[in-house]
């Protein structure tokens, strides 16, 4: 029995191409070549061109502006802008030195006033004269100053009484830089 025509030539035809993963894979990466080389050409040939293009221009604009303004007035700019950066960072610094006197005032006892203060930055050391109503009071200035982490030493001195009833002392207390300034700034001073 024969076979039909069509079921025939369709059995005797061999596929030109065996299909599978590998041209598609060979499709792919060509197409991806493809998009990376465009792209690469486009960004060399006409995006590099047009931001040099825009470099040169600021460039002549900011020679320009410059001739506009007299060497006199540029040294005053540059002078006003440096100040100004300086009291910026003044400024932006102000904080921890009043958290410092809001933490010296908050560990002042009662009875206790300072006639005198000097702040060592080097040593990180203040330097205090104070009077007190009586020696419990310096006592229990101590014990408060000496119960903070932030203190490293004390020292008293000079106690003594005066005319007016009041205790004299002296008084020297080093510090943890990092009560005074910034934790980038500190680190450098220990």
């Amino acid at each position: 029995m024969a076979l039909p025509q069509n079921i025939n030539e369709q059995l005797n035809r061999v596929p030109t191409r065996t299909p599978g993963i590998s041209g598609r894979i060979l499709m792919l990466a060509s197409l991806i070549f493809a998009i990376s080389f465009a792209s690469y050409l486009g960004l060399e040939y006409g995006y590099k061109p047009y931001l040099t293009g825009q470099l040169d221009s600021l460039s002549k604009d900011i020679e320009n502006f410059a001739k506009q303004i007299p060497p006199s007035e540029q040294i005053e700019i540059v002078n006003f802008y440096s100040q100004l950066s300086n009291l910026e960072t003044l400024l932006s610094n102000h904080a921890l030195p009043s958290l410092f006197f809001e933490w010296f005032e908050k560990n002042t006892q009662v009875n206790i006033f300072y006639q005198n203060f000097r702040f060592d930055i080097t040593k990180s050391e203040i330097v205090l004269t104070g009077n007190a109503r009586s020696i419990e009071d310096i006592s229990e200035q101590l014990l408060i100053l000496n119960q903070l982490p932030e203190v490293k030493k004390i020292t008293l001195t000079n106690v003594s009484a005066n005319p007016n009833k009041l205790w004299q002392f002296n008084l020297k207390v080093s510090i943890n830089p990092k009560l005074i300034f910034h934790p980038s700034l500190s680190e450098n001073q220990e």
